[in-house]
C-alpha cells in the first residue's frame, strides 16, 4: 500500500491549526464587535441628553367680550431654554423642559391709547415618552407618543386704572405624536411633532376674566441637532403654542367683563448646546 507523503500530512495539520486559531480569534472578537454594535445602536437612536441655550418668544394675546376687545403683542421676549431627556430603556423615556423669560416691556392697549408695562413668561413641560422604531437598524426612524403636563405662567405689571392684561397661570394634561429621524447616524438628527391639551388649572389672582368654562391648547415643535465633537451637539429648536379659554360670569379686568374669551398664541425659537449622556 502506498504511503501518504509526509508533506501532505503537514499541510493538513497546518490547515487544521490555522482554522482553530481563526475560530478562537472570532470567538474572542465577538464580544467586542457586539459591544461596538450596541454602542452604535445607543448613540444613533437619540438617547439621553441635557441642553441649555438662549431663545426668543413672540406672541399675541387677545381678549374678546360683548363690550370690549384688545390685542396685545409680544415682540422678541428673551428667554433661556433648558431641559433634560432621559431614556432608561430604548423605548421608554422622560423629558423635563422649561423656557424661562427674562422680562421685557410690552405695549398694552388702553381705550384709544397704549401703555408700556413690564411682562414676563415662564413655560414648562413634564412628560413620559414611548418610541416605536421602523426596523431594527440603528439609524431607523421612529414614531414617538408622549403624554404629561404642560403649563405657563405670565406676570405683568399692574395697570391703572384698568387692567387690560392680567397675571395668569395655566396647567393641563397634554398628549402628542412625533416623528424622529437620525439623518446621519448620531451626527445629525431631527424631530417633528404635534400635540393637544386640555387646561384644567387656570388662575388669575387679583383682576380676572371670570369663571373658567372650558378651553383647549394645541401646538407643534421641531428640534434639529448637529454633533460638533464627542457628545456635544448644537440644537436648533422651534415651538408653537396656541391656547383658547372661555369664561362665564363677570370678571374684574378692563373695568368689568362678562362672558370673556381669550386667545393666546406664542412662537419661540432657540439655539442651545446639548450634551448626550
Amino acid at each position: 500500500m502506498a504511503r501518504r507523503p509526509r508533506s501532505c500530512s503537514r499541510r493538513l495539520r497546518r490547515a487544521g491549526l490555522a482554522g482553530l486559531v481563526a475560530l478562537v480569534s472570532a470567538l474572542a472578537a465577538s464580544p467586542a464587535i457586539a459591544a461596538d454594535a450596541a454602542d452604535r445602536l445607543d448613540r444613533e437612536r437619540i438617547r439621553s441628553g441635557v441642553w441649555i441655550g438662549p431663545s426668543v418668544i413672540n406672541g399675541l394675546m387677545q381678549l374678546r367680550t360683548d363690550a370690549a376687545a384688545s390685542d396685545t403683542s409680544i415682540d422678541y421676549l428673551p428667554a433661556v431654554d433648558l431641559g433634560v431627556e432621559l431614556w432608561p430603556a430604548p423605548e421608554i423615556g422622560l423629558v423635563l423642559a422649561a423656557e424661562l423669560g427674562t422680562g421685557a416691556s410690552i405695549t398694552v392697549p388702553f381705550e384709544e391709547q397704549t401703555v408700556a408695562v413690564d411682562y414676563n413668561l415662564y413655560r414648562f413641560e413634564a412628560a413620559g415618552r414611548y418610541r416605536w422604531y421602523f426596523g431594527p437598524r440603528s439609524g431607523a426612524p421612529s414614531l414617538m407618543m408622549h403624554g404629561g403636563l404642560r403649563g405657563r405662567y405670565q406676570t405683568v405689571q399692574e395697570q391703572r386704572p384698568i387692567s387690560a392684561l392680567v397675571e395668569r397661570a395655566v396647567v393641563g394634561p397634554e398628549a402628542g405624536l412625533s416623528f424622529a429621524w437620525p439623518v446621519v447616524g448620531d451626527r445629525v438628527w431631527f424631530r417633528l411633532g404635534g400635540r393637544a391639551g386640555l387646561p384644567f388649572f387656570v388662575r388669575e389672582p387679583g383682576d380676572d376674566s371670570g369663571q373658567v368654562a372650558g378651553g383647549f391648547t394645541f401646538g407643534a415643535g421641531l428640534d434639529v441637532a448637529v454633533r460638533v465633537v464627542g457628545g456635544w451637539y448644537v440644537q436648533l429648536s422651534g415651538d408653537m403654542y396656541d391656547e383658547e379659554l372661555d369664561f362665564d360670569g363677570d370678571g374684574t379686568r378692563a373695568s368689568g367683563v362678562s362672558g370673556a374669551r381669550t386667545h393666546d398664541r406664542y412662537l419661540s425659537g432657540g439655539l442651545a448646546v446639548r450634551y448626550a449622556l
